[in-house]
């Protein structure tokens, strides 16, 4: 999947693969580490990889003093709350899916917070950079028209989809 994005870059559907698919396995893992470190990667997907893989923790708590440590996750953390620190993700399109990612960014912020204070930690002693401007940022978009639906069987484009199904899905075909 991975030579695929790269010859197919499409920054919405970057996020419906964050958002739709499971992430825990190798392929997910890696294709959500590509998908944050895209300079076109926008702030919803990078945000919403903090969440789906609960990636935040890692910004607490280093890799060795975790019982559930993974080092992919850690490098997906580590990648998302470096650039926030220095240049951020600069495509702010995309909105948060409700429906589908249960914790707003902001939500996760406070976590974060009220995890270092249960820890005695000041904010910028943390084992990663508090990603506070990417989950304080501007959510309140409309979410992209879906192209492509990930679900546990993979990615389906919307057209492989009979008539009736796309139209209950609000799509109409020209």
């Amino acid at each position: 999947m991975l030579a695929w994005m790269v010859e197919c870059p499409d920054p919405n559907l970057w996020h419906e693969i964050v958002v739709g698919l499971d992430l825990t396995t190798g392929l997910g893992l890696d294709s959500a580490l590509w998908i944050v470190q895209q300079p076109e990667c926008d702030m919803a997907t990078a945000a919403a990889a903090l969440v789906r893989l609960e990636a935040w923790e890692y910004i607490i708590v280093p890799t060795e003093k975790k019982r559930y440590a993974d080092a992919r996750i850690f490098e997906i953390a580590r990648a998302v709350c470096t650039r926030s620190q220095a240049e951020g993700y600069q495509r702010n399109r995309i909105g948060w899916d409700y429906s589908r990612l249960h914790h707003s960014p902001k939500v996760i912020l406070h976590h974060i917070y009220a995890f270092c204070e249960q820890k005695g930690l000041a904010h910028d002693q943390t084992y990663l950079p508090i990603p506070v401007s990417l989950l304080s940022g501007d959510f309140d978009k409309s979410l992209p028209l879906q192209e492509y639906i990930a679900d546990e069987s993979g990615l389906t484009h919307v057209s492989a989809l009979d008539p009736v199904t796309q139209k209950g899905m609000g799509y109409t075909l020209h």
